[in-house]
């Protein structure tokens, strides 16, 4: 299946039109499609001088609006679901999730991450931040289309994850040209899983790599209560103070999950201009 793309001078016509999140919603309004290109968002009585279009689309009673972004996916895992139902998040991770995940295959990846794409398209989202593996994600992409930016993820504290988190990180620069020749489409990010799942090494390796490329840096943060004695039992320090003393928080850095945050993580986080 190839790209999937418009014809030109289409119009769509809805009762709504909501443009960004700044803008008013505009009434008996519509778009215009030409390529892949908007060349027209506006009042659907004014647009006719514009045409004649190829196809006009009435939508009816509807409000068309930009996609949805997905910031946080690990798409593959939709192969997953149901599995360890009730369990606590490290019990999860380290009796389920991860023993499954190192008997999957490239192959397996693939299908886990086309059937994602297909729920994302199904439910608006055109954009999307996936932290798992890279390249079956880039051949899912060639059969579904979106924008995409694809995380090189860290775990060199788990056993089975050392060695190849650190040839990783070797590799940067051969990921990001892998990524890139993908499409324009698609950018890359560097993902350590988490303050407990890697060491003040890695992270300061993924401080320097980061900052060499300006490259994003995302990780799970405080997605559970037992993470701060983890962090500290391993690092000696609670997680945010572990990410800005080793200066991972700043404005390319995107902490995901923090459900489990205090007043001072967050007012750290903010400070630093990191996003959540």
């Amino acid at each position: 299946m190839g790209h999937i793309s418009f014809v030109a001078g289409v119009l769509f016509k809805a009762r709504y039109i909501l443009p960004d999140a700044s803008s008013q919603v505009l009434e008996e309004s519509c778009i215009i499609v030409e390529g892949d290109r908007l060349s027209y968002v506006g009042p659907f009585s004014t647009s006719k001088e514009l045409g004649p279009f190829e196809d006009t689309v009435d939508l009816g009673d509807c409000i068309l609006l930009p996609g949805f972004v997905n910031a946080h996916a690990h798409a593959a895992m939709s192969l997953l679901r149901g599995v360890g139902n009730g369990l606590s998040l490290d019990d999860w991770l380290r009796k389920e999730v991860w023993p499954i995940e190192e008997r999957l295959s490239e192959r397996d990846m693939v299908y886990g991450d086309l059937l994602s794409l297909v729920e994302f398209v199904r439910t608006g989202i055109t954009s999307f931040l996936d932290f798992y593996n890279i390249r079956p994600m880039l051949q899912a992409l060639k059969e579904v289309p979106l924008r995409a930016t694809l995380s090189l993820a860290f775990l060199d504290l788990l056993p089975s994850m050392k060695e190849e988190s650190w040839r990783r990180i070797e590799e940067v620069d051969s990921y990001l040209r892998l990524v890139r020749e993908s499409g324009d489409l698609n950018g890359l990010a560097l993902a350590p899983h988490s303050a407990y799942a890697c060491s003040k090494e890695m992270l300061a390796r993924i401080v320097e790599e980061s900052s060499k490329r300006q490259l994003l840096v995302t990780a799970h943060v405080l997605e559970s209560p037992s993470e701060w004695g983890e962090v500290e039992r391993v690092h000696g320090l609670q997680t945010i103070q572990l990410l800005e003393r080793l200066r991972l928080l700043n404005g390319r850095f995107l902490a995901v999950h923090c459900v489990h945050v205090d007043e001072g993580s967050m007012d750290a986080l903010a400070s630093n201009r990191s996003s959540v």
